[in-house]
């Protein structure tokens, strides 16, 4: 008897704890802010996601903030979101039926073209998190993002402090296109897992946020097209690039402008060995103009190493990435630079022929 009552309890256990994970509530999209640590703390920001232009197919979208009663949102309505508070947004989930349950829960894009978009605003500073792919899939099991997708989803949205969560693997052209350009006050960045790209997948995707500090990594090994196109143009809060693992980099504009007026950058690391840095494609084409004046840069000792604002920026220091703490500013490659002189060791000119240790630009080089 004993045994059969110990086996019932089991059963009961595996029931509720089955009950219970397939009740867990997906990672939904949410905007919030800190619970106040006073009364005059109290603050209340406003959120809305408002259309641009006349959309061929509008999304659905609904909103809870209590993840249980769930509301449609209809396009330019304000939310008022209070200090402690959160709201929770999704694709639109028809629960009057099993079959509509299944039916429903998707949405295409939030972008048809420059022109046709939404767009997510805040009156009052706001803080993102959760998974942006419950704006696509309620169950948040995509992971996939359509063509244009979130193109300029956040654009101007100046009070956002934090992004959401961008898991999505598999891209498409132009999916994060400008997705947060002129979010000044965005302190961090999401983690962008793709390591296959797509055709200006993240093309000016953090434009002008001049408040962020720390860029994502970046382990994409596959690029494409204008890829990273003005990803970080005019972050002047910018202190170090993510890793670039890719090695080959033969595609067009990949890193257009990339670090283009990030005053304050001052380390660039490289995996690419290409003796021409793209040569037609125009791979780097003023990537580091207007950067820090000073700074290191991280390349395997096989890359011809050139100075300029279409490659390494002029004044930083090169080294071995393989070898960073070797002899500082000794490099094997060859390298190209026609702004100054280059002298031997015992101070004397040479010419551009000469063997062994050069100085140039005050920083050494081995040829």
């Amino acid at each position: 008897m004993k045994k059969i009552f110990t086996l019932l309890v089991m059963l009961v256990a595996m029931v509720a704890t089955s009950q219970a994970a397939t009740t867990t509530k997906p990672d939904y999209l949410c905007f919030s802010l800190p619970k106040a640590l006073s009364i005059r703390n109290i603050i209340t920001s406003k959120i809305s996601f408002n259309i641009n232009g006349t959309l061929t197919n509008i999304p659905k979208l609904q909103y809870s903030k209590d993840l249980s009663t769930w509301t449609s949102y209809t396009f330019g309505d304000e939310i008022s979101v209070a200090s402690g508070e959160s709201v929770y947004f999704r694709a639109s989930v028809n629960t009057s039926s099993v079959k509509d349950v299944i039916a429903s829960g998707k949405n295409a894009t939030f972008c048809e073209n420059d022109t046709k978009y939404i767009n997510f605003t805040s009156i009052g500073i706001i803080y993102a998190s959760g998974n942006i792919m419950s704006l696509l899939d309620a169950t948040c099991k995509q992971t996939s993002v359509p063509e244009s997708a979130f193109t300029k989803l956040f654009m101007n949205c100046s009070n956002l402090k934090t992004a959401p969560e961008l898991p999505a693997t598999t891209l498409a052209y132009c999916c994060y296109e400008f997705m947060f350009i002129h979010c000044k006050n965005l302190t961090t960045a999401p983690e962008l897992p793709a390591t296959t790209l797509a055709h200006s997948c993240y093309s000016g995707m953090f434009y002008d946020c001049t408040g962020l500090t720390k860029a994502p990594d970046l382990p994409a090994t596959t690029l494409a097209n204008y890829c990273y196109h003005s990803m970080f143009k005019d972050c002047t809060s910018l202190t170090e690039a993510p890793e670039l693992p890719a090695t080959d980099i033969r595609y067009d504009y990949c890193y257009d402008r990339m670090f283009y007026n990030c005053t304050k950058l001052s380390s660039i690391k490289v995996r690419f060995t290409d003796s021409e840095w793209g040569g037609i494609y125009r791979t780097t084409q003023e990537w580091v103009d207007y950067v820090g004046s000073t700074g290191t840069f991280y390349c395997p000792k096989d890359l011809v190493v050139k100075f300029g604002y279409d490659y390494i920026p002029k004044g930083w220091t090169v080294k071995d990435i393989d070898n960073p703490t070797g002899v500082e500013t000794v490099h094997s490659a060859e390298f190209t630079d026609h702004s100054s002189a280059a002298y031997n060791l015992a101070g004397q000119r040479v010419d551009a022929n000469a063997k062994g240790i050069i100085i140039k630009n005050g920083k050494k080089y081995l040829k």
